[in-house]
């Protein structure tokens, strides 16, 4: 999850600053906000599964 959540961030920052589009803007935002919440949900799944062990 973590490698997909930064995947997605770094592709939403690429595309705000390439593109200047107001619907690519808010395509971004979405992006970037998504890859933020799925690589700290991976740091939390792997923080986890590490206690588990």
């Amino acid at each position: 999850m973590k490698i997909i959540g930064l995947a997605i961030l770094l592709i939403g920052i690429i595309i705000k600053f390439v593109i200047e589009n107001e619907l690519l803007d808010f395509i971004s935002g979405i992006l970037i906000g998504a890859g933020i919440a799925l690589f700290f949900i991976g740091q939390i799944r792997a923080k986890k599964m590490n206690e588990l062990e």
